[in-house]
């Protein structure tokens, strides 16, 4: 048991593990830009659940706010 204990904190120090898969999940209130770039996980649900339904995402102004956010995310790990 200490050594598996002993290995999770190893790995929550520096390991790269792979990111979970996201869920999609429709968006059911509106919201900003600068609210998905400070919720992250809401906004890549919110993201793959627009990509998947492209018919439905030029109607969902949180579509569009939350492919803002990522680009904003994805600009913000280049400065990196």
């Amino acid at each position: 048991m200490l050594k598996i204990a002993s290995a999770i904190t190893l790995c929550l120090a520096g390991c790269d593990l792979p990111p979970l898969p996201v869920t999609p999940k429709a968006p059911t209130a509106y919201h900003t830009v600068s609210y998905y770039d400070l919720n992250t996980l809401e906004r890549d649900q919110t993201k793959a659940w627009c990509d998947d339904n492209p018919g439905l995402a030029t109607k969902v102004a949180s579509c569009d706010s939350a492919d803002t956010s990522s680009e904003h995310a994805w600009l913000r790990s280049l400065d990196r």
